[in-house]
């Protein structure tokens, strides 16, 4: 048992490391930033400074900056979903030549031509490079964890009596 509370410790170390951070005074490229009242906003330039957000914000064509309380969750785009799209693709159209090649083999009345392995080659090819285009029309978004300086630390000493013993013990609530 204590071999999967460290297990689980361990993945759960690895998940809260794996995140990408805001950091002051660094420049972030493509953003994604949900407000606490809903509102998307899609950002190309943003830095964080001095606790808030400052960027340029096109549609109204102006400099903006929101204070990082008001961001409830933030994305930084990592490219696209084209090799997905590719891999998805290809496979399709793998399975797809597979099955009629083999649905040719079974009918004694047909018969495969010479070199239909080019075409295989051809169609699976195809495949990945629509895949691929697809794909690429979607982007792929990280979560990112916002830095707040919320953190507060209450300890509280707690006496406890039971049958004529007394009992000293501490309390500590950490909230993040």
């Amino acid at each position: 048992m204590k071999n999967l509370y460290l297990l689980i410790t361990l993945l759960f170390m690895g998940a809260v490391n794996g995140q990408y951070k805001l950091i002051e005074n660094k420049n972030y490229k493509n953003l994604k930033v949900i407000l606490k009242n809903g509102t998307e906003l899609r950002i190309n330039n943003a830095s964080i400074q001095n606790g808030s957000l400052h960027f340029y914000y096109q549609r109204q064509k102006n400099q903006m900056s929101v204070p990082i309380d008001k961001i409830s969750y933030a994305y930084i785009k990592t490219g696209s979903k084209a090799g997905t799209g590719a891999f998805i693709g290809g496979g399709i159209m793998l399975l797809a030549s597979l099955s009629a090649i083999e649905e040719v083999n079974s009918d004694r009345n047909l018969e495969l031509r010479e070199g239909h392995e080019e075409t295989l080659i051809l169609v699976v090819g195809a495949g990945v490079a629509l895949g691929a285009l697809i794909g690429s029309a979607f982007p792929k978004w990280k979560g990112m964890h916002i830095e707040r300086n919320e953190v507060s630390i209450k300890w509280s000493p707690t006496l406890i009596q039971q049958q004529q013993k007394t009992f000293v013990g501490t309390g500590v609530h950490i909230q993040f």
